[in-house]
């Protein structure tokens, strides 16, 4: 409306009149995104003074822009910690979230190194290609063929999850009877996998909560310049790694 101070931004091209109309003539004061948003938008934002902040988003080569998202440290951490929990000690693991996103093998590798158990026992596969489709099919196939298959599966995206599942189901295994499968999000997907798949959830509401809290302090004027915040998510257990003992 006229009234409400919103306004959605036209293609980056045209963006600082936009930004100009949205910030003299409509008084905006201060601007959440959510995602990807242009460099240029944000330029244009520090060069009228007017506090942003991006949710569940960062580009990678700004981090400390201002921003609230997921601690992916901590998702890996948490993923790899439960699987341990159960008793596996051998874990095949896909990670396409470092790359552009955040330290999510660091915190899986962290996890292990604590538990002090040999490296080549986590089979760690990192890069872009492996959320799901033929490179993850790829390696699960190698894995769960080989003399030796791991007795857990810790993947990085619910699509990728799927895969697994599909590769389990050819060789006649269940998820969470013969091995555990965990994956990273709960978008939806997860939860309604048979069995149903134990997820980390990202926080998105506290992330909202966490960027309108400061934006408001900033406004205000109370307290420092605004820090990018990483926040921690929640592992929610399901049935394919509830009840699950390794060895067993």
């Amino acid at each position: 409306g006229e009234d409400d101070g919103a306004g959605e931004l036209p293609p980056p091209s045209d963006d600082a009149p936009a930004l100009r109309r949205l910030a003299v003539e409509k008084s905006v004061r201060a601007f959440v995104f959510l995602g990807v948003i242009q460099l240029p938008v944000l330029e244009n934002l520090n060069r009228y003074g007017i506090p942003w902040v991006i949710l569940n988003w960062h580009h990678p080569e700004r981090p400390k822009d201002p921003h609230v998202w997921t601690d992916f440290a901590h998702a890996g951490r948490s993923l790899c910690g439960h699987l341990l929990g159960l008793g596996c000690r051998r874990v095949l693991a896909f990670d396409w979230l470092t790359p552009g996103y955040g330290p999510f093998a660091g915190g899986i590798r962290e996890s292990w190194a604590a538990a002090g158990l040999p490296k080549k026992d986590l089979l760690l596969h990192t890069g872009k290609e492996f959320d799901s489709g033929p490179a993850v099919a790829a390696r699960l196939a190698e894995a769960l063929d080989a003399a030796r298959r791991p007795d857990g599966i810790l993947l990085s995206r619910e699509e990728g999850a799927a895969d697994a599942y599909a590769a389990l189901r050819a060789r006649g295994l269940t998820p969470g009877k013969d091995l555990a499968v965990v994956t990273f999000d709960d978008l939806g997907i997860a939860r309604h996998f048979e069995p149903p798949c134990t997820a980390y959830r990202q926080p998105f509401y506290e992330m909202g909560q966490v960027a309108v809290e400061e934006l408001d302090r900033l406004l205000r004027g109370d307290g420092p310049k605004f820090l990018a915040r990483n926040l921690p998510g929640e592992l929610v257990i399901r049935d394919s790694s509830q009840g699950f003992v390794a060895g067993a």
